[in-house]
């Protein structure tokens, strides 16, 4: 309804012919038919606004994602702050101090877009506080009381602070510190040398005295004749704000509609796009961002409605790009960006990007930790839940959180054992794997050695072995049990186990120049045997393949 009054009031005085004039400084832009006077002194306020907030919080140049356009118009009715097509939108009457719901909804801009989360009560405190601001020039005055019931604990605590000689020096190292991520103890020992508690105790007693007095702040210089150049402001341009502004409230979108087909250029098929769609009608919204970004666009809405709504992933990310180039502050590109993103690492660096971009924004913060997880980056989603803990508005938020990451740690606990598990059991299959390769070649240079002894030709399993027969049974002798025969450098090296266990290694060059006797026959082959039986050799050691002495003789037992 405050966005009708702004069109309808708007609408009138535009088409009647009135002369605009703009002005610009930092994120703000100020429309006014009402005169230069009216306007330079708004936008002087605005912009010691800004300095005086941000001083406070440690960041003297606060930004806005958007530009900030503040329609100054006779009669107008107030419109907070409010994000439109390609600004964020505000309305005032003129000659008339903005109200302290205006300077509320802007405090209330300029924190949520620049810093993390403050406390709970500290930054409702700071909003109240700044609602009553007042400027006049270079000269800012803090303190004045807001409506009685704005006056509550919150309020008393930053007012105390900032109006207090004790504390009013040193109040901006407390919220900075607050700004920077501090909790309330380190913030207060680190300003007022105190703890929190104490600072707490002397609240209520400040409230019941009822002593509000105010307190100057610095500005910084400027001069509103001097430092603020007057722009002209055409038609087209005045049409467009009023269409934007129409559109920004989706009771008024025909007339949204007709306002933006009574305009040409690339703006102008952006409005409708966004009709279009706000109407349930992709097919004509892509046709009008389509030729919005033809036309050369440089909305960063305008491309990445055109991305959401592109098939071709590669056209999409192209134009998802170009959206975060023109608007490097805004996270919607990145999140958007994300979700069609299917690489894990690509969906976690995204989402990291839009929700480094939108402090406040718990939920995106735990997308985030969730995304990162699923790409094994445990360390980031640490930080991410850090920060999502940090954004959450409420402690049942907080525990809401904690529950959830606890949740996902057993998951993740779960998974990296199933992981280790299979991991361990792969290791296990991949060395025996090796086993049996290592198992197979050894079988075959048996073979292959049995074969060359053989004279190259297989042996036949069936085929009795010929035995030499003599007398000669060496000088020495052992008893035992013949337990392989390894093949080696074209001679046999026979290993028996006596009776003691201790193995012998005898030499065997050729195994038809010995004599074997005894029950039953032997084979002799390369390989693991089996057999008792007492070898007869000739004590002579060999060096080269580690034996004692030469066979002469086998008998078998």
């Amino acid at each position: 309804m405050r966005v009708a009054l702004l069109v309808s009031l708007c609408g009138t005085l535009a088409f009647a012919g009135d002369q605009w004039i703009e002005y610009r400084s930092g994120p703000f832009f100020v429309f006014s038919n009402a005169g230069d006077k009216i306007a330079r002194e708004r936008l002087t306020y605005l912009e010691q606004f800004r300095h005086s907030l941000g001083t406070l919080l440690g960041k003297p140049a606060l930004t806005t994602r958007w530009p900030v356009h503040v329609v100054i118009a006779r009669d107008a009715k107030p419109l907070p702050f409010v994000e439109g097509r390609a600004a964020i939108l505000a309305a005032e009457a003129a000659g008339v101090p903005a109200s302290p719901a205006q300077n509320a909804a802007l405090a209330r801009l300029l924190m949520e877009q620049n810093i993390q989360r403050l406390p709970e009560g500290i930054e409702a405190g700071l909003t109240h506080l700044f609602s009553t601001l007042q400027v006049a020039g270079t000269r800012i005055t803090v303190g004045e009381p807001p409506a009685p019931e704005h006056r509550g604990r919150d309020w008393a605590r930053m007012h105390r602070l900032a109006t207090t000689p004790e504390f009013t020096a040193r109040m901006r190292i407390f919220v900075s510190n607050l700004a920077q991520g501090a909790d309330l103890n380190t913030a207060a020992k680190n300003a007022f040398e105190r703890q929190w508690k104490e600072l707490e105790a002397g609240v209520d007693a400040y409230v019941a005295a009822g002593q509000f007095g105010t307190a100057p702040l610095s500005g910084f210089p400027v001069n509103p004749n001097r430092d603020y150049v007057e722009l002209p402001v055409t038609s087209d341009a005045i049409r467009l704000l009023l269409a934007d502004a129409a559109l920004a409230d989706p009771e008024r979108l025909a007339e949204a509609r007709k306002a933006y087909e009574a305009l040409r250029g690339p703006e102008a098929d952006e409005g409708l796009g966004l009709v279009a769609l706000r109407e349930g009608n992709a097919s004509e919204a892509l046709r009008h961002f389509t030729a919005s970004t033809a036309a050369g666009s440089r909305s960063a809405r305008a491309w990445m409605e055109l991305a959401t709504l592109e098939k071709d992933q590669a056209k999409a990310r192209s134009a998802f790009e170009k959206a975060t180039q023109l608007n490097p502050q805004w996270a919607e590109p990145w999140r958007r960006w994300a979700a069609i993103e299917t690489d894990a690492g690509r969906k976690a660096a995204a989402l990291k990007a839009a929700a480094s971009r939108d402090l406040r924004n718990s939920a995106l913060w735990q997308e985030t930790a969730i995304a990162q997880e699923k790409a094994n980056q445990f360390a980031e989603a640490g930080k991410s839940w850090a920060a999502a803990l940090k954004a959450a508005d409420s402690a049942a938020g907080r525990e809401k959180i904690a529950d959830l990451r606890r949740a996902m740690e057993e998951q993740k606990a779960e998974f990296l054992i199933a992981e280790k598990r299979r991991q361990r059991e792969e290791e296990e299959r991949e060395l025996q794997k090796l086993k049996d390769a290592a198992t197979a070649e050894i079988r075959a240079a048996e073979q292959a050695a049995n074969q060359r002894l053989s004279g190259n030709r297989p042996r036949d399993p069936n085929a009795r072995v010929e035995q030499w027969w003599d007398d000669s049974k060496g000088d020495r002798s052992i008893t035992g049990v013949i337990e392989r025969v390894d093949c080696t450098g074209g001679v046999m090296r026979v290993l028996i186990r006596d009776g003691a266990r201790q193995v012998h290694s005898l030499l065997l060059r050729n195994p038809k120049q010995v004599t074997i006797k005894g029950a039953g026959e032997l084979t002799i082959a390369c390989g693991p045997q089996k057999r008792n039986a007492t070898l007869y050799f000739t004590a002579a050691r060999d060096a080269r393949f580690g034996t004692a002495g030469e066979i002469v003789t086998i008998e078998l037992k």
